[in-house]
């Protein structure tokens, strides 16, 4: 199972898409859920991975930074390299796009999202990564709570 995530820097988890089966890709499943052409994510500021490829390009108010690909080795360019400011950009997204990828690993720490899940609801399915992303939300707001007092 698949699903879109968008969480936020401090790693609270603010969407949750729907359930895909198989090997779809994450651009794809975003275009579904958001469909193109309207004004979505005008507003935010956000970073994505390389599986969005063509994000401005379909969502031009969007202000999304995505990291910078590694040109294809051809005959033109035998040896294809990143330039240096590339380098630095890559890095620096990286260092923020960490959180999230960390929000997305909390999720994982329950084991019903690790092993085969056999109920066969689709919408079970759904409200099971629902309640594990609320669950982790919790978590992450009762941790800051301890960590003021």
């Amino acid at each position: 199972m698949k699903n879109t995530i968008i969480a936020e820097i401090n790693k609270n988890i603010i969407y949750v898409g729907k359930n895909s089966n198989g090997s779809k890709h994450d651009f794809s499943m975003l275009k579904e859920e958001f469909p193109v052409g309207q004004s979505w994510f005008k507003e935010q500021d956000g970073y994505a991975d390389l599986g969005f490829q063509g994000f401005k390009k379909a969502y031009p108010k969007a202000n999304v930074e995505i990291p910078h690909k590694k040109p294809r080795k051809s005959e033109n360019n035998p040896s294809p390299e990143l330039t240096q400011e590339q380098k630095n950009e890559n890095r620096e997204i990286s260092k923020i796009r960490v959180y999230v990828e960390h929000s997305i690993g909390g999720m994982k720490r329950y084991g019903i999202l690790v092993q085969n899940f056999r109920n066969r609801k689709d919408s079970i399915v759904h409200n099971v990564i629902a309640i594990i992303a609320a669950l982790c939300n919790f978590f992450i707001q009762s941790k800051i709570k301890r960590n003021q007092s």
